[in-house]
């Protein structure tokens, strides 16, 4: 009697302190209703427990009387140092991935760009793809390397310089050659905001750009656009007799064939130039075609798939395949025709303060439209409403160039990428956009958005007017939208 013993726990230290086993309510000190309930030290204190030899557990006493020992929530040897190293790393990265002058074109992600690399076509072709958007709607846009025959590299859009970028850059160079040659093959803004930065990283380098080149509100000459480079080595020009845009060969003409088409439209022309990679069949484009892959691209951020996955605003979902996928289909919708028909706005739902993250509601027509548009080569909705229908011989006779090419694979700035194509598929493509029909890329419902802003704006004479009419929709009907 009296003797004097520690209360060792058989069970490990946990996050709350040392935890105490109530085996007896009479050794413990607690009423019966708590027996076999861990009590934790913070209310027991550490000291020593004076017990009779008699009442002290017995080793094995645990299991009988039905504790279960919790898992340790302690951190292991080594962790924090582990923890630590994972911090120190995942800051390292993000500094890798900035990107400074993001404030010249404002979309998200903002100063912060990842960069995914692939290779295209082995020790040939190489890819470099960042992500861009609003209101988490972000696409993958496309960077295309070629390795020239006598050595060198050929860039066609670049992207943001960011330090990871640039060590991909450089990682080919050493294995093929310094950057001959930067090509920027069209006058949108997405795409040749970088051209000046990324033409300063590399002095040697000769810069090739697509004609008619644009800026807004005033249409300044190339030389004093600010984030253009102050040396244009070219203009690129149709390699082929007869074409529109007729001019000195640039000196990678051997491996290239080039077409221009360029569209007049009242703000700016719509101009891209298609690059065919002669010793690969390789069609290189930026804006014109297309193709909707099922899965998002890798470059994607998860958390802006998930939040566009919502079908109505604070419906979560889980981090899966089939979320993401769902998240995939819809940015698409809306990047491709703006308010697509499944769609209904509800940013004030929640009162006055607008919810623009996740401030709508579908409805499952989503699902057959993005069934109809995804899958296939085919010409973006706003160049069939905006563009080719106000130059369709013009857009034509481009297109039977290419097809005459007869290109085994196309890889565009956004989305899929490559993509196995035949020169009929391409001329199919166009076709589709010119006169679509039932097989038709475009769901009624989805374009009709569109097609009413772009009828609303042509009657009053503030955009060209249609040579022909290629509309889904009739347009003779009152409108939905405007």
């Amino acid at each position: 009697p009296g003797t004097c013993v520690q209360k060792r726990p058989r069970h490990r230290r946990t996050d709350a302190g040392l935890t105490m086993l109530a085996c007896n309510s009479s050794f413990m000190g607690v009423k019966p209703a708590t027996r076999g309930v861990p009590i934790s030290s913070s209310r027991l204190g550490a000291q020593r427990l004076c017990v009779t030899a008699a009442q002290a557990p017995k080793r094995g006493t645990a299991k009988f009387l039905g504790a279960k020992p919790k898992p340790s929530s302690a951190r292991q040897p080594g962790t924090f140092k582990k923890a630590q190293a994972n911090t120190d790393d995942e800051k390292a990265l993000t500094a890798k991935r900035q990107w400074n002058l993001w404030y010249a074109l404002p979309l998200a992600p903002y100063n912060v760009r990842p960069t995914v690399f692939r290779e295209a076509i082995r020790g040939k072709i190489y890819m470099l793809e960042q992500s861009q958007g609003v209101l988490n709607v972000l696409v993958n846009i496309r960077t295309v390397v070629v390795v020239l025959k006598e050595g060198g590299l050929w860039v066609h859009n670049p992207l943001a310089p960011t330090k990871e970028y640039m060590e991909y850059i450089r990682m080919l160079e050493k294995k093929h050659g310094k950057v001959k040659y930067i090509v920027l093959g069209t006058t949108q803004v997405e795409h040749k905001v970088y051209l000046g930065p990324v033409a300063r990283k590399f002095p040697d380098a000769e810069i090739y750009v697509a004609p008619t080149q644009w800026s807004w509100p005033i249409n300044l000459p190339i030389e004093l656009l600010g984030l253009f480079p102050r040396r244009i080595s070219g203009i690129l020009a149709d390699t082929f007799d007869g074409g529109k845009f007729p001019g000195e060969p640039a000196p990678f003409s051997s491996e290239f064939e080039q077409a221009v088409i360029s569209v007049p439209q009242k703000l700016g022309p719509f101009t891209e130039v298609a690059f065919m990679h002669k010793p690969t069949r390789t069609l290189i484009c930026t804006d014109a075609f297309q193709y909707v892959p099922v899965d998002p691209p890798e470059v994607l951020p998860v958390k802006s798939l998930l939040i566009r996955a919502r079908d109505a605003p604070g419906k979560v979902l889980k981090d899966t395949r089939a979320s993401r996928r769902q998240g995939w289909a819809k940015t698409i919708l809306f990047g491709l025709y703006f308010f697509p028909g499944a769609v209904k706005p509800a940013i004030y739902d929640d009162g006055p303060i607008p919810n623009v993250e996740d401030g709508f509601k579908w409805n499952d027509s989503w699902k057959e439209s993005f069934r109809k548009t995804s899958q296939k080569l085919f010409v973006p909705p706003i160049l069939q409403v905006l563009y080719f229908n106000r130059s369709p011989d013009d857009v034509m006779a481009w297109a039977q160039t290419l097809a005459k090419w007869d290109p085994q694979r196309v890889i565009p700035a956004h989305l899929a990428g490559p993509v196995k194509c035949t020169g009929r598929s391409l001329l199919s493509a166009v076709q589709t956009a010119l006169t679509p029909g039932k097989t038709s890329p475009y769901p009624k419902d989805d374009i009709r958005w569109l097609e009413e802003f772009d009828t609303e704006f042509e009657s009053q004479g503030l955009t060209s007017p249609t040579a022909i009419n290629s509309r889904v929709n009739d347009m003779s009907k009152p409108g939905v939208y405007f």
